[in-house]
């Protein structure tokens, strides 16, 4: 591998670090760090495969904002691949357990980067 190689990989581990630690959506970070979304997946998946996918990143979970313009009772959840549960306002102990998963993974997934959790 030539040293600029060398020196970009560096770069890009950083940054693909500093992207797990953000939160963001991967467009929101690119925008942010002014590269383009082609380059953030070739890295990505080329400092994956080098790592045997330790690079993975994890699910991030977003902010939920609930407001009163909501005409759906209940509870649905949308996950960043599109696929959405939604559960009747009526069926408290299942919204619990969903809600405690999801506690749950987070929590997981903090402990990785803060063992605080």
């Amino acid at each position: 591998m030539a040293r600029g190689e060398l020196g970009k990989e560096a770069v890009w581990r950083d940054r693909l670090r500093r992207f797990r630690a953000s939160r963001m959506t991967v467009a929101r970070f690119c925008e942010l760090e002014r590269v383009s979304l082609a380059s953030f997946y070739q890295w990505r998946r080329k400092l994956e495969s080098r790592s045997g996918g330790a690079e993975k990143t994890q699910p991030a979970f977003q902010q939920v904002v609930v407001t009163s313009a909501m005409v759906s009772p209940g509870l649905r959840v949308r996950l960043a691949s599109g696929a959405e549960i939604e559960v009747a306002a009526g069926d408290l102990d299942v919204i619990r357990a969903v809600v405690g998963e999801l506690a749950r993974a987070e929590c997981e997934f903090a402990a990785e980067e803060d063992a605080a959790c």
